[in-house]
């Protein structure tokens, strides 16, 4: 009788405790109330968010003065030992009526505290108007000032700059520099949260970059959870090794010809507009970016560059004041132009999967799926379509009431196998 390990209990208990806003302390431990509790990161979202559903008859909102100036230290540590821990401001509150009355559970729906600064503050930095500096140099200090956050830079622009936005707030100000150092819609360059050694931590980083690391994970569809060598997979899980069985598995989308067309993959153009000097240039760029795979849909690829419209999916103007005696030159189509595959990219494919706690993965990472062909032969060899390298898209991290964590993964490829 082979003794089967239970390898998604965690090593150490949760703990959730309503908390002051800023500095902690006054701590009420709602630990043993709560029924469900998630932490969600992705590549599309800056803040990262957590939801806590709680077991509630009015007493724990009362008790702990839950109106919106609270927060809640959680940490999770998950069955190989890794552990988070963070403080999150309640946003908002969630309750449903059921057979009438006021339902006993009630969800706090929390965000990183950073995002208080981001709505109320506005960017008032006009010396950036007339002496640019690249994206990220810019991104850097907004961020630092007016979200106050600890920000790590691993992406590089080139461009130079003009800024004069003071009516936005610091998020639609980056999103915005964004924009001009990669184009309209999703970027190469992207500002996410995502857990560090343990702790929150914001990142700004270039998605070619993030594609072309190694992967730090292994999951293995094992088929049987209860086979023999799924038994391994669990015993090497639990001691710490960077592998894990594929619980749940499912492919969302095999492709994603339109949105890759939209987004302006396989084609795009830089437009230089000077309005002292009339001149207007335009620059084209036909070449596809692949980081990960071999170039994907090149039937699509070539319909798509002989389009009939003059001007490319994806086009960028610059107009400016050409004057460079004076005005500095943005150079905007040094980054744009750059041979980088965008987040648009990875929409051609999409798997999401389910599987043991693994807390210290986040957006950004890349894992290595192992799915063998569907036969009944026990030699198969693997699936070629499915086996290889992902981008983690997003991230969830939940924890049940036994103590039990698991993580389901959102993972993108941004070529066609084969």
């Amino acid at each position: 009788m082979v003794n089967f390990l239970e390898p998604a209990k965690g090593q150490k208990a949760f703990k959730v405790e309503v908390v002051n806003l800023f500095g902690g302390g006054g701590g009420l431990d709602i630990t043993q109330y709560v029924s469900s509790l998630k932490a969600y990161s992705s590549l599309d979202h800056p803040f990262m968010t957590l939801s806590c559903i709680i077991s509630d008859e009015d007493a724990i909102l009362r008790n702990g003065r839950i109106d919106g100036d609270r927060a809640l230290a959680v940490s999770i540590t998950d069955g190989a030992g890794e552990t988070i821990d963070g403080s999150f401001h309640i946003n908002s509150t969630k309750t449903a009526m059921v057979n009438g009355r006021k339902a006993l559970g009630v969800e706090l729906i929390c965000m990183s505290q950073e995002h208080i600064y981001n709505s109320s503050q506005k960017v008032q930095e006009w010396k950036f108007k007339n002496n640019p500096e690249t994206c990220t140099n810019i991104i850097k200090y907004v961020f630092g000032k007016y979200i106050k956050g600890d920000l790590q830079i691993n992406a590089f622009s080139s461009p130079a700059v003009n800024i004069d936005i003071p009516r936005q707030t610091p998020m639609q100000a980056i999103s915005f520099l964004l924009e001009r150092a990669g184009g309209t819609g999703n970027n190469m360059f992207v500002l996410y949260e995502r857990f560090k050694s343990g702790k929150p931590k914001f990142f700004l980083d270039e998605v070619s970059e993030l594609a072309k690391a190694g992967p730090k994970y292994r999951y293995v569809m094992t088929e049987y959870n209860m086979t023999g060598a799924a038994h391994i997979i669990d015993s090497q899980y639990v001691n710490g090794d960077k592998i894990a069985k594929i619980l749940v598995f499912g492919q969302e989308s095999g492709f994603d010809a339109h949105s890759m067309l939209q987004q302006g993959y396989t084609s795009k153009e830089y437009v230089d507009i000077g309005f002292v000097n009339k001149i207007c240039t335009f620059t084209k760029d036909l070449t596809q970016p692949v980081s990960m795979e071999s170039r994907q849909m090149p039937l699509v690829s070539e319909i798509g560059k002989l389009m009939a419209s003059p001007r490319e999916t994806r086009t960028i103007y610059e107009p400016r004041n050409d004057d460079e005696t004076y005005f500095e030159k943005p150079n905007l189509e040094d980054a744009y132009l750059k041979p980088k595959t965008s987040a648009a990219g990875f929409l051609n494919k999409r798997v999401s999967i389910s599987t043991y706690g693994c807390v210290d993965i986040g957006p950004g990472d890349i894992v290595e799926m192992v799915y063998p062909i569907n036969t009944k032969d026990p030699d198969r060899p693997l699936d070629p379509e499915l086996t290889g390298n992902y981008l983690v898209l997003a991230i969830r991290h939940s924890v049940t009431t036994n103590g039990e964590v698991y993580s389901q993964l959102e993972l993108g490829l941004d070529g066609q196998r084969g």
